[in-house]
């Protein structure tokens, strides 16, 4: 971290030899959930006996259609990022003799989206084989929420504990809950191949890729400047600035996947 109070890069000791034996556990969870709702309009479609504007007159029939998707997409992404220390004050050492110090530092996003989308879907089929494509924007407000928390127990070789608010990345000057509203773009992008297994029934497999601009992520939450002296374990009067300081920090978020699936219709 950069240290505020000195002006240097610095760095936390958690473990060494003859003053304590320490460990840091990182732990990072995500989660992504959503549903639409869509109305479909044919736009084209082929036919063996008929022509329109996908299927001249003037040339053989093909089998596709065409499809116009407009509707409302929900979207919930879910993450977080805690990192947990550990360590074993020696009984020589010059400071906390003995003690055990046990912290933890918790950044917790959620990104909530809520909008309109339009897209094309298409389809093409050669006798019982299928392939159909399907790409959508959506335009919307994308509600961000931050909760950073954090802590430091101290326990005595005597057994007495004392638990004091922050640690090192989260402190009393940027623990809390945090809101914001900002304008995304959710573009979606699949295809799907398939077999047409009875008139009414098909199996099919296929690929999706969804892009998400203006999210909150846990790692941009953290704020490296530290005022090493308002740490709880610092054995400096407290002064200086009131680091580290929260502020949003727009990123972008992707993924993409397959898919197996059974229809019915």
């Amino acid at each position: 971290f950069f240290n505020t109070s000195t002006g240097m890069q610095d760095a936390e000791l958690v473990g060494y030899p003859g003053l304590a034996a320490g460990s840091i556990r990182v732990h990072s969870t995500s989660g992504l959930l959503g549903a639409e709702s869509n109305l479909l309009f044919n736009l084209c479609r082929s036919c063996d006996t008929c022509c329109d504007s996908c299927n001249p007159c003037d040339r053989p029939a093909t089998r596709y259609r065409v499809d116009l998707l407009a509707g409302l997409r929900y979207m919930e992404l879910r993450e977080g990022l805690g990192i947990a220390e550990n360590t074993q004050v020696d009984p020589a050492s010059p400071v906390f003799a003995g003690a055990n110090i046990s912290a933890f530092d918790q950044f917790d996003t959620v990104n909530r989206f809520y909008g309109a989308q339009l897209g094309i879907r298409s389809e093409w089929w050669w006798n019982r084989l299928f392939v159909n494509a399907t790409g959508i924007v959506a335009l919307g407000d994308t509600h961000q929420t931050v909760d950073i928390n954090g802590s430091t127990r101290i326990t005595t070789p005597g057994g007495a504990t004392t638990v004091l608010p922050g640690n090192l990345l989260a402190q009393p000057s940027n623990i809390g809950h945090y809101a914001r509203d900002q304008f995304s773009v959710v573009p979606e992008l699949g295809l799907n191949v398939g077999y047409q297994v009875t008139r009414n029934l098909r199996l099919f497999a296929g690929y999706t890729i969804i892009y998400w601009t203006n999210v909150e992520r846990p790692g941009d939450a953290i704020n490296p400047r530290v005022n090493s002296t308002r740490v709880p374990t610092s054995t400096f009067a407290p002064s200086g600035p009131l680091d580290p300081q929260f502020s949003f920090h727009n990123s972008s978020f992707w993924t993409q996947g397959i898919n197996f699936g059974v229809q019915l219709r």
